[in-house]
């Protein structure tokens, strides 16, 4: 009777553990509206047949469910590593609320409805599927859920999900509550400041263009940021009096410079082309005074040789439809014809035209030695693609993380990209949705694939940067322009001055350890102390006898002349093929979600893994022969990888996280049924005949 009654306690107090613990985190500001108890969360790819009990919550920032599973909550070592990209901001079971694209809602049998902005649940509702923009659905079920309270939760979702005006975001309660923490972000350029595009300027050793004051206040443009650069030859009066006549005041910008002084720069088209033609004629003329070029500008209009930002969204809705599949019976139908079906989206073929318009500007500046003008209905989408692309052709410092980071701040934030039409932020009409960004950081994989030594960042940084243009909290994916942002951090919903992050603090999502994943080993290596000998000692005479023998082999036509260059030569300008037998499909950004495509131990996580671990190789093996050489003054280099950790080299980490494809985007297999099923592969076995030593007393910090 007593190990009954014992037993008997322990049940209750498990069970009110668990029943105290069952609320979401919250962020400061976040406030519950609606929850459901007793919800069915299922399995992917699981036919609604497995899946985990839990309460449903719907705050104003996110659709939370929190799992009853006593198994989650089992004390297990590393448990928080097993699962890499653990964003602090949001559990695994979040939604944010501006990342649900669709809603479905299934009263009976297997048809579904769409559920818009002003739907109201009368009947209760059998299962929901919420389908997101990072190409993930979520399927719950309310079998087991009170009636009320079921119909209530899911019109607070659908509510919730599809504000009407900007200033029901979450954002503004968050930013009325959210303390900023350190001063890193202001060393941050914003561009909001004539100081951060003259510095740019004078990195470009950019000479005759001029920032101008001639949108403070916005009086010129709401869609411009308050300082941009211009032709000197042009004064703020010629500005103010051409500005009327082009869409949203979007004048010529600058964008670019090349040493030699041969610009690139992005206008609007004017709004009645055959009456006043002759502002965009006098502002091209001063771009031909201010480089002092003779040769006449060469103007691009991307109108004739992008898509459009009406094609974009029909591909991109077309590829969402390929890649979100509910069912196995779906994902089968879809593999059957799975390149017929991808080939019609045409978002392949969008990406190539970019490439391609990329290469034939960088080729006019490079070896035509022409200015280059692009000209765009708007100027703020297509525009950013190729101008953003062509700087990370031809300069080395944009293919950096910092590098990178400011120049989306300056091309896309500061220049006006509408990121909050065009990612349905707010309840916007069809025309004006368009992940015109999506597509640019899609090509920049695309160049990453193509030189894959040549970029400092990961695709696992790419993708963490889609995700968090969709968390509807950062500054800087949140507004259509700065006019737009200003007035925010400014008045807010209460008039009252407000603070919200950027998106660059990395640190605030993320811990140390998973940010190393941003880091490409293979730039890394180029750039430790141990390379340099490699570059200007004796190793570089090796790399010539090896080259040497590599011609002596040459069979085809395989090595060309110009191959020389991978052999310890910086490059400094990329060359991209946009060729269809070249350009692939981003299987981390767009399948990492769909276990059935999954590749077992294997893709690009494998590579990129392989890579880390011979780079640690390498510096050990240095470091080893110094001590050998007796030169104990030497430091060490830290890798800034994922193996040089503490925390994740430790056993339990390395034994318990297992490699897919989409690592490290998803957690290790829920089941024991699916353990049996593949043969997995744990990270540990990476190490199994490394000589790795993890000894870092002694490295550089």
């Amino acid at each position: 009777m007593k190990e009954k009654g014992k037993a008997e306690e322990v049940e209750q107090n498990a069970s009110k553990f668990f029943d105290k613990d069952l609320e979401p985190n919250l962020l400061p500001g976040e406030k519950i509206i609606s929850y459901a108890k007793s919800v069915l969360k299922f399995d992917p790819f699981m036919n609604k047949k497995q899946g985990t009990s839990g309460h449903l919550f719907v705050t104003n920032f996110k659709v939370s469910f929190v799992t009853a599973d006593k198994s989650s909550y089992e004390e297990v070592p590393s448990k928080s590593a097993i699962k890499r990209q653990r964003n602090k901001l949001i559990d695994e079971n979040d939604i944010p609320l501006t990342n649900i694209s669709n809603i479905y809602q299934c009263i009976s049998g297997s048809k579904k409805k769409k559920m818009t902005s002003g739907n109201i649940v009368s009947g209760q509702t059998k299962y929901l599927e919420l389908y997101c923009k990072d190409f993930q659905i979520h399927t719950f079920g309310f079998k087991f859920t009170n009636k009320e309270e079921g119909k209530a939760i899911v019109n607070a979702i659908v509510h919730h999900t599809f504000p009407t005006r900007a200033d029901l975001l979450f954002a503004y309660d968050f930013g009325d509550c959210f303390q900023e923490q350190g001063g890193s972000e202001d060393a941050f350029p914003e561009y909001n400041c004539s100081k951060d595009w003259e510095n740019e300027m004078s990195r470009q050793n950019c000479k005759g263009w001029r920032v101008t004051d001639v949108n403070i206040n916005y009086n010129l443009s709401t869609s411009l940021s308050e300082y941009f650069v211009v032709p000197g030859q042009l004064l703020n009066s010629d500005l103010l009096q051409a500005a009327g006549q082009f869409p949203s005041g979007r004048i010529l910008v600058w964008s670019f410079s090349l040493p030699n002084g041969i610009s690139l720069s992005r206008i609007s088209q004017v709004q009645q082309e055959s009456e006043f033609k002759i502002f965009e004629v006098k502002m091209l003329s001063a771009i031909k005074q201010t480089c002092g070029n003779s040769i006449e500008p060469e103007v691009i209009d991307l109108t004739k040789c992008c898509p459009t930002v009406k094609e974009v969204q029909q591909s991109y809705e077309k590829l969402k439809e390929l890649c979100m599949t509910v069912s196995i019976k779906e994902f089968v139908t879809n593999d059957l014809s799975w390149y017929s079906n991808l080939d019609n989206t045409q978002w392949l073929q969008s990406i190539c035209k970019c490439l391609q318009t990329t290469d034939d500007v960088k080729k006019l500046m490079v070896n035509g030695k022409k200015d280059v003008v692009l000209k765009e209905e708007q100027s703020y989408d297509i525009s950013c693609i190729i101008c953003s692309l062509v700087q990370i052709c031809l300069d080395p410092y944009y293919r950096t993380i910092t590098g990178f980071q400011q120049l989306i701040q300056r091309e896309w934030i500061a220049l006006g990209h509408p990121f909050q039409k065009r990612h349905n932020l707010i309840a916007a009409t069809e025309a004006e949705q368009s992940p015109v960004f999506l597509m640019f950081l899609d090509c920049v994989w695309q160049l990453m694939e193509q030189f894959p030594s040549c970029f400092a960042f990961t695709e696992t940084y790419l993708t963490t940067l889609w995700d968090s243009v969709h968390l509807g909290i950062f500054k800087t994916f949140l507004f259509d322009n700065c006019h737009q942002q200003k007035k925010f951090l400014k008045e807010g919903r209460k008039l009252k001055q407000v603070n919200l992050p950027s998106v660059w603090k990395w640190n605030m999502q993320f811990s140390d350890d998973d940010l190393l994943l941003f880091n490409n080993p293979l730039y890394n290596i180029k750039n430790l102390k141990i390379a340099q000998g490699i570059k200007n000692g004796t190793s570089k005479e090796t790399a010539l006898v090896l080259r040497d023998k590599l011609y002596a082999k040459k069979l085809t036509e395989l090595y060309r002349d110009d191959d020389k260059q991978l052999f310890y030569v910086n490059v400094e300008v990329l060359h991209p093929s946009y060729t269809s037998a070249v350009i692939k499909l981003w299987k981390q950004c767009y399948l990492r979600w769909n276990s059935p495509a999954e590749i077992i131990g294997g893709g690009n996580p494998s590579q990129y893994l392989q890579q880390c671990l011979l780079v640690e190789e390498i510096i050990n093996l240095h470091h080893t022969m110094l001590k050998l050489q007796k030169k104990q003054s030497q430091k060490r280099p830290k890798s800034e990888l994922i193996f040089q950790n503490d925390g994740l080299k430790s056993p339990t980490f390395l034994d318990s996280t297992y490699l897919t494809s989409s690592f490290p985007f998803t957690p290790n297999p829920t089941n024991q049924g699916q353990m049996n099923s593949f043969v997995y592969t744990p990270l540990s076995s990476y190490l199994q005949h490394s000589v790795i030593d993890y000894d870092y007393t002694d490295a550089v910090e």
